[in-house]
């Protein structure tokens, strides 16, 4: 018969690191595989015994415990996370450090209820901003995408039991006791302070006023420090549309190619990144985009091009996909947009109008149509060429 202590820590393990229990990765021997259904109590009891060790992902959203991986037997590193994390506002006694069972260490924090996922990022790269360490040596865990090994278990290469440690000396504390005197972090209060973090890298980026000018020597241009406080995505589905007015107002205030892609990123990290469903590199590749599109097509405010500045046309050409897209355009001044581009490339080969003539045939707005456009353009739906 099982043993009841060994069961209780299985219960402790549950409550404390998963949230997210329909795919986990089993680690038998030398074989590691991810099993596409759930897993209870029962299982984690094989964990314990060392017959196999289990790892654990995000959920798609959230998470209920934050490691930072630390793939170094190296005390110094792991002092300086914990420090890092001290530093920052977790109390020392909230952080637990456990042994991997081979080249590192786990450093873990605790949360007494769910934690969108994207505060959790948020906090784990300004700590490696803060403390200087190799992202590449000291990871985050656990994502929806890359699971993290759960302690006290046997490591299936080494044989090693993966103990919690004391975090000050990094001896292993052989016992399951630990487990049951875990502190959790209230959620208010984490995600209070990952606010608090990025609101101060938000004042070091752009200045303590919202909007912010300051003068260029030489070509008399204006550059305009960008606020996009009133840019956030509420709902699903509307990241496309919103990011592509990111990347406008940035190139509206002044900003060039790559602090419109930047503008976007940061934007970006402010985000619920529950309400969107593609990945920070996804974001990346339309942050690009979006940025040509603006340094073409974009007027910067306030800011008439010189007589001997030579004037970007921007030519549009429509993809094979377009006809299809068309219908599924989430608007109707979307759909309008489209056809018209669709009609006029039909005949001329290329177009090239300005947002104000397309707003006077289709009769919508201005702004319609450079939304519609962003939408286009962030879906790689056109193809833009430069003549001078």
């Amino acid at each position: 018969m099982r043993d009841a202590l060994q069961f209780n820590v299985c219960r402790q393990l549950l409550d404390l690191y998963c949230l997210y229990r329909s795919r986990w990765v089993r680690m038998c021997g030398k074989k590691t595989k991810t099993e596409p259904k759930s897993f209870d109590v029962y299982t984690l009891m094989n964990h314990i015994e060392g017959k196999e060790a289990v790892c654990v992902f995000a959920g798609k959203h959230a998470t209920k415990f934050l490691t930072v991986d630390i793939d170094l037997l190296d005390p110094d590193i792991v002092h300086k996370v914990i420090d890092t994390m001290v530093e920052m506002g977790i109390p020392k006694d909230h952080i637990y450090v456990s042994f991997s069972g081979g080249k590192g260490y786990h450093v873990d924090i605790f949360f007494r209820n769910y934690v969108f996922n994207n505060y959790t990022q948020q906090f784990y790269w300004a700590m490696i901003d803060r403390s200087g360490l190799d992202p590449a040596k000291v990871e985050f865990r656990p994502t929806p995408g890359q699971a993290i090994k759960l302690p006290l278990g046997v490591h299936q290469k080494t044989g090693q039991r993966c103990w919690f440690v004391d975090r000050d000396t990094l001896e292993p504390i052989k016992s399951f006791d630990p487990i049951f005197h875990i502190e959790k972090i209230d959620q208010g209060i984490f995600e209070n302070l990952v606010r608090g973090i990025m609101n101060e890298y938000m004042r070091k980026a752009y200045g303590e006023e919202a909007v912010q000018k300051e003068e260029q020597s030489g070509g008399g241009k204006v550059k305009t420090k960008v606020c996009f406080d009133s840019l956030k995505v509420e709902q699903e589905g509307t990241r496309h549309n919103i990011q592509a007015k990111v990347a406008g107002r940035a190139r509206m205030n002044g900003l060039d190619y790559d602090e419109i892609v930047q503008a976007q990123m940061d934007w970006y990290m402010q985000q619920d990144k529950s309400k969107i469903a593609s990945s920070e590199e996804e974001v990346r590749a339309e942050a690009e985009a979006l940025a040509a599109w603006a340094v073409n097509t974009v007027h910067v405010k306030n800011n008439p091009v010189r007589n001997n500045d030579p004037v970007p046309v921007s030519k549009i050409r429509i993809t094979k996909q377009m006809v299809p897209y068309i219908l599924k355009a989430p608007t109707k001044a979307g759909r309008l947009v489209m056809f018209l581009l669709t009609a006029f490339c039909a005949k001329y080969d290329d177009v090239q109008m300005s947002m104000q003539t397309i707003a006077n045939y289709v009769g919508v707005s201005v702004q319609a149509v450079s939304d519609a456009i962003g939408r286009m353009a962030a879906d790689n739906l056109l193809v833009k060429t430069n003549t001078m």
